[in-house]
């Protein structure tokens, strides 16, 4: 999950934990972090995707 620290979000999500947590506005952060969690999610799930 990727997520502004915006109200009670940073209750929820621990940064680096079940999470990447950024600034309000940094969409360029925002990009990277959703990337690298795509990029992992494949990486857990994508042998299983290709057989």
């Amino acid at each position: 999950m990727v997520a502004s620290r915006v109200g009670g979000v940073p209750e929820v999500v621990s940064d680096g934990e079940n999470g990447g947590l950024l600034p309000v506005g940094d969409l360029v952060g925002m990009a990277a972090a959703s990337l690298e969690a795509l990029k992992q999610y494949y990486i857990i799930l994508g042998n299983t995707l290709t057989k």
